[in-house]
């Protein structure tokens, strides 16, 4: 692993030289690593077989991208290991792609390229975020390539020997199966990791739907986790392999239940799959947002009614409401409102609660908007038509609407932070308490004078979760167009302080830090 990141021949490469290669962490730091990578990311994208797995058969790279996505859960380490060592890693994998095409196939690489993908999303590093974006693309190339979401059965090209029967036959098979689902579950991953980039930060999904026909979901962790050959036929009986789930058959469930729900069953299913459909709704909204956002009644740019929420089309309405009913299916079923699947003891998904909240909210504001204020574009033209847009949506019933949900996403990740998952569920906390302090910022900022007054006369105004002395607002902030209403303004600003502590107490992602300053920024910033 340390001539893997020293090497001579990626200093040409490579913009930052790594640290010496005496202060590479020792073998115990980097087993610590591994351990926070198996207890942590593991069952988030489980891909390795864990009963088979042997670290020292295993390729540098593989082990090095498991190290660096695990020191991001080390609360010393702070993410030293992966800003030291994450870009050579990732250019390591790189010139083996170029120089040995046959690595392309091997499920250990795949995992290392999509493992330093993943790392680089979350360690909060802009340059890493668009090394992260290109990189996207290259794992979606590969994935369609070898087929990984396509479950059906591939033909061998050559005859093999009949294989001996009795022990050596059915180890032989285990071993089959467990390639072939390793396979499948990283495809599988790929194709989260898409629809995770592309619900959060408004970007195109690269892999279409219909590349999904053939996907199959992994099979029960009870094949998984059988750790000998022998344990597995055990357990598998006079099949040949462990039954899936075709992934389309429970999409359909969740989009087509309402119309024809006496034919339509929800199979159980474990929180990686509950979170999956999670993140595959949030593409199904982001392409109703994209087509909303193409509406320009008037033809001119710079016109407010081009950016209000009225004159969608009776059709857009409608598949707004049908949204509305996919997700609550999804909710009813592997949510917040489920009663959890008992015979198989899984527990609930809270990445795919807050996913579901998120999504919630999505449908009655535009998050690339809320992007652009952020800072996301320099350009003050799409600021000011972004701000127009927010101030046409933010109207009194639609505010309040927005307003509930914003404090049902906050309700969840609170609950979630107090029940343990801030690690298991880091980043889908990261991005809802992010997107939720953006949004009580904006309404205090942008929300109409009407909403701000019954706000203002509400009985019981919002208050704050976290319980600190100091809500760190500055008391000179001045952006809000309703300074006669200070009450109600500053209760929306406790919610932004709100979500920025709480964004700086997820230790296990960098990102969630570069949340933190983006909001913080907002509760201290004064009109110039």
């Amino acid at each position: 692993m340390l001539g893997t990141v020293t090497s001579s021949s990626l200093d040409e490469f490579c913009s930052e030289k790594g640290s010496r290669p005496g202060s590479f962490p020792p073998l115990s730091t980097i087993e610590y690593f591994m351990q926070l990578y198996f207890a942590h990311v593991q069952p988030r994208f489980p891909v390795l077989h864990i009963p088979t797995f042997e670290p020292n058969g295993s390729p540098a790279t593989l082990l090095l991208a498991i190290a660096i996505v695990g020191s991001s859960y080390s609360e010393s380490n702070q993410g030293r290991f992966a800003l030291s060592y994450l870009e050579r890693t990732r250019m390591a994998i790189r010139l083996m792609q170029e120089r040995d095409q046959k690595h392309l196939r091997s499920v250990e690489h795949l995992l290392a390229f999509f493992l330093v993908s993943l790392a680089a999303m979350w360690i909060g590093q802009k340059m890493a975020y668009e090394r992260a974006e290109g990189d996207r693309g290259e794992l979606v190339v590969s994935c369609r390539r070898y087929q990984l979401l396509d479950c059906r059965v591939k033909q061998q090209n050559t005859s093999q020997p009949p294989s001996r029967r009795g022990r050596k036959r059915i180890e032989e098979a285990w071993v089959e199966w467990i390639d072939t689902e390793q396979r499948k579950r990283l495809g599988l991953c790929i194709y989260l990791f898409d629809c995770q980039v592309a619900a959060f930060f408004q970007r195109q999904p690269y892999i279409s739907k219909a590349e999904t026909v053939n996907a199959a979901l992994p099979c029960s962790e009870t094949f998984w986790n059988a750790s000998t050959a022998w344990g597995w036929k055990a357990l598998l009986g006079p099949a040949e392999i462990p039954p899936s789930t075709y992934f389309l058959t429970t999409l359909t469930t969740i989009l087509l239940y309402n119309e024809i729900s006496e034919v339509l069953p929800f199979p159980p299913l474990d929180e990686f799959c509950k979170t999956l459909y999670a993140y595959v709704l949030h593409s199904h909204v982001f392409e109703w947002r994209q087509t909303i956002c193409m509406l320009n009644p008037t033809g001119l740019l710079s016109s407010p009614l081009s950016l209000a929420p009225q004159n969608i089309g009776n059709s857009l309405q409608e598949r707004q409401r049908w949204l509305q009913a996919c997700l609550k299916n999804w909710d009813t079923n592997y949510g917040e409102a489920s009663q959890g699947d008992l015979h198989n003891n899984n527990r609930k998904s809270s990445s795919g609660i807050l996913l579901y909240h998120l999504a919630m909210l999505a449908l009655h504001i535009n998050f690339s908007d809320l992007h652009i204020v952020a800072g996301r574009s320099g350009s003050e033209d799409d600021i000011g038509l972004a701000e127009q847009s927010l101030r046409n949506w933010l109207q009194n019933e639609r505010a309040q609407l927005i307003l509930d949900r914003t404090m049902r996403i906050l309700d969840a990740a609170y609950d979630a932070i107090a029940a343990g998952d801030a690690q298991r569920s880091g980043f889908e906390l990261a991005i809802c308490l992010f997107m939720s302090g953006l949004t009580c910022w904006a309404m205090s900022r942008f929300a109409s004078r009407s909403f701000i007054l019954a706000l203002q006369q509400r009985e019981a105004p919002v208050t704050s979760r976290v319980p600190r002395q100091d809500c760190g607002i500055d008391q000179g902030y001045t952006q809000s167009s309703n300074t006669d209403c200070p009450q109600a303004v500053s209760s929306l600003l406790v919610q932004v302080a709100d979500a920025r502590d709480g964004l700086r107490s997820l230790k296990c992602h960098r990102l969630a830090v570069a949340f933190g300053d983006i909001l913080d920024r907002f509760l201290t910033e004064k009109v110039q």
